[in-house]
């Protein structure tokens, strides 16, 4: 087998893999997410970045939320150290409304598997802080560990196009007052077009939830949409 067909066979079989272990849930939903971003290029090795997002639901449960991210990078030949800030307002006509303020740091490693297929592993550390109109506030510390790859898709002939599948598990033990989609891992496939000036990312996201006020709360299947400019 040829090392354009490894690669193939390679990205389909991570793929069908991790959405497999992702959707076998009692309960889907189906959300939409939209999101725009801006990456700016510091002195040295510093980079920065910022995201606006909306995300919501496609049923009848009024639930919508609107984020706000701010992050900084320090790269060190292949590997980053990262630090940021998220706000995320949540809508929710069923429960209660709440704002999260989350600090966060981070490490990230980037490894060169073959000619235009690289691994990417990021793990953070969050400090997550939700308050609330007329309920007790909470905080808590999460951490997550993602694993991704992306692979150019130059050996078919589409220099501008690249493909990134994914995987991100969320270590916690029991979610926060509103949280009804705390999640617990989830997978992507996207599909990432590069722009003279922008990239255009778009794809499927499988999320997989935690209980939620002691039922297995399912699992989503998203629609992705994201600009980065």
């Amino acid at each position: 087998m040829n090392k354009m067909k490894f690669k193939h066979l390679y990205v389909v079989v991570i793929c069908l893999l991790l959405v497999t272990s992702v959707t076998n849930a009692q309960e889907d939903e189906l959300f939409g997410n939209l999101s725009v971003g801006k990456s700016f290029a510091g002195s040295g090795n510093w980079g920065y970045s910022s995201a606006l997002t909306y995300k919501h639901i496609f049923d009848e449960i009024g639930w919508r939320r609107l984020s706000g991210d701010f992050g900084t990078n320090y790269k060190y030949g292949v590997w980053g150290f990262k630090g940021g800030l998220s706000l995320q307002y949540t809508f929710d006509d069923e429960i209660v409304n709440s704002l999260e303020v989350r600090p966060w740091v981070g490490a990230s490693l980037r490894n060169e598997l073959i000619n235009h297929l690289a691994m990417i592993q990021v793990g953070r550390l969050e400090w997550r802080n939700f308050f609330y109109d007329g309920v007790d506030n909470e905080a808590y510390i999460r951490t997550t560990f993602d694993v991704g790859f992306e692979y150019e898709l130059h050996d078919l002939n589409l220099e501008t196009w690249a493909v990134e599948t994914g995987y991100t598990w969320y270590f916690l033990k029991d979610p926060a007052i509103g949280e009804r989609y705390a999640n617990s891992r989830e997978f992507r496939f996207l599909f990432i077009k590069k722009l003279p000036k922008a990239k255009l990312i778009f794809g499927y996201k499988a999320e997989k939830f935690r209980e939620f006020d002691g039922e297995d709360h399912g699992a989503a299947h998203t629609i992705h949409l994201a600009v980065a400019l």
